[in-house]
């Protein structure tokens, strides 16, 4: 039994028609890969924009909130104040209360 090993030319046709085929699914890979990546990257470029966005928007809240917050106390501050007070005048029968007792009743309302 005898191999021939002679090349003629369908067999160099079809191996060229083979390369080639594998080039370009090869090519064809790539570049759909190269899409994705393109694709990916404005996606990205958006997600972070957006981020950017909420961030800004996150610390514009936070220092709206913080001022809110420190206008409230003032506020809720003068109120215990003037509640404080009337309290000790109707305590004492609208007189002041001496200091020593005063001081303790500052304590005794800071609780």
């Amino acid at each position: 039994m005898r191999v021939d090993l002679t090349i003629n030319i369908p067999t160099i046709l079809s191996i060229l028609g083979l390369v080639s085929a594998v080039g370009a699914t090869g090519l064809s890979i790539y570049n759909d890969l190269d899409k994705r990546q393109m694709r990916t990257d404005i996606a990205v470029a958006e997600i972070r924009t957006r981020l950017d966005k909420t961030e800004t928007t996150i610390t514009s809240v936070k220092a709206d909130q913080a001022a809110a917050t420190a206008t409230l106390r003032g506020e809720m501050k003068g109120d215990i104040i003037e509640i404080k007070d009337m309290l000790n005048r109707l305590i004492f029968g609208g007189r002041e209360a001496p200091p020593e007792r005063r001081r303790q009743l500052d304590k005794d309302w800071s609780k």
